[in-house]
């Protein structure tokens, strides 16, 4: 198992989630950073010693996963997680959370459980969206924190929406989809500076979502619908 982890322009946030990391059960050797080009040099300078290797990926996100895949054998077991993240948490009673303390077991208990296929975990903390259950069907899959057995037929198409069209493909393929609504992912999605959303502003992002959506609404008719926010 590997941990791919795809960064822009984010070295305190990046430093933070390769400790996380190497300090829940994981060695350097276990995690590969994917940096855009303009970030390569710095991150080069400062985690080089912290990680296995760094690749410099393409400038947009897609390319950026499809880079990992490509990477690794067919086979290989891939956890791929932002350069924000917090912490794992599980779900106790009520709204209280205790942080998961190795993520190297629990990652690989992850893959026991979904098999040859793809899992995930709750987006955010707040359990009253969740019903703390493990459970496998068509279940959205966010990329934050994510693993797959890497399966070179899955190639991601969207600029945005990439976990919808990664999660869309393992389940056409018939593999299975496992999300574990017991477990949470602390993060603060879109606030913080640098990544993705520093590439460009609000209507240009939202035209590459709406084109996104319409890619999947195209090609997978009978397995999406779209939903538009207030806010576009």
């Amino acid at each position: 198992m590997i941990v791919a982890i795809p960064s822009h322009n984010r070295e305190k946030l990046l430093g933070k989630t390769i400790n996380l990391l190497l300090t829940r059960g994981f060695q350097k050797d276990d995690i590969h950073l994917f940096s855009s080009p303009e970030s390569i040099d710095r991150y080069t300078d400062l985690f080089k010693n912290m990680v296995n290797k760094i690749y410099e990926a393409p400038p947009e996100i897609r390319g950026a996963r499809n880079l990992i895949s490509k990477t690794f054998p067919e086979g290989t077991k891939i956890v791929e997680m932002d350069d924000d993240i917090r912490g794992i948490y599980k779900f106790l009673e009520g709204n209280e959370t205790i942080e998961v303390p190795d993520l190297k077991q629990f990652f690989n208990e992850c893959f026991t459980l979904c098999g040859n296929g793809l899992w995930g975990l709750n987006p955010n903390m707040n359990a009253f969206f969740s019903d703390k259950q493990d459970k496998f069907g068509l279940y959205s899959i966010i990329s934050s924190t994510c693993g797959y057995v890497n399966d070179h037929r899955v190639v991601i198409e969207t600029p945005e929406k990439t976990d919808y069209h990664r999660c869309l493909q393992y389940f056409t393929l018939g593999k299975p989809i496992l999300k574990r609504s017991g477990y949470a992912i602390k993060t603060k999605y879109w606030t913080e500076k640098g990544g993705i959303q520093s590439r460009y502003d609000f209507d240009v992002r939202k035209n590459r979502q709406y084109e996104s959506a319409k890619y999947l609404l195209d090609n997978y008719p009978d397995l999406v619908y779209l939903q538009q926010r207030k806010n576009g």
